[in-house]
């Protein structure tokens, strides 16, 4: 799924930086280490959007509060944006990980 892919690279980022994330709120504590260490490469929108896929996803998959469709539909809206976030990612830990 796009979300865990965009959680993958940003725990290769921050791993590559040496950056251990706590285990409360990991995923939240983990997007805005990566949203602020490079605010410089990652735009507050994409942050923002980020942000809005993580809350969907966790009100799917853990809360009930919404049906599948409704992740599905997040995804469909959003698939230009999330290709965008995820390909910044990419670059980003491939130059991390080339420096490490």
């Amino acid at each position: 799924n796009q979300y865990e892919i965009i959680h993958k690279l940003c725990s290769a980022i921050a791993s590559a930086d040496g950056i251990k994330i706590s285990v409360t709120d990991h995923h939240k504590s983990l997007l805005d280490y990566i949203c602020k260490r490079y605010a410089s490469i990652i735009k507050e929108a994409q942050a923002h959007l980020s942000d809005n896929l993580r809350k969907t996803r966790n009100d799917v998959e853990y809360h009930g509060q919404k049906d599948k469709n409704t992740l599905e539909s997040f995804y469909s809206r959003n698939q230009k944006k999330i290709g965008i976030i995820k390909s910044t990612l990419f670059a980003l830990c491939q130059k991390r990980i080339a420096k490490s």
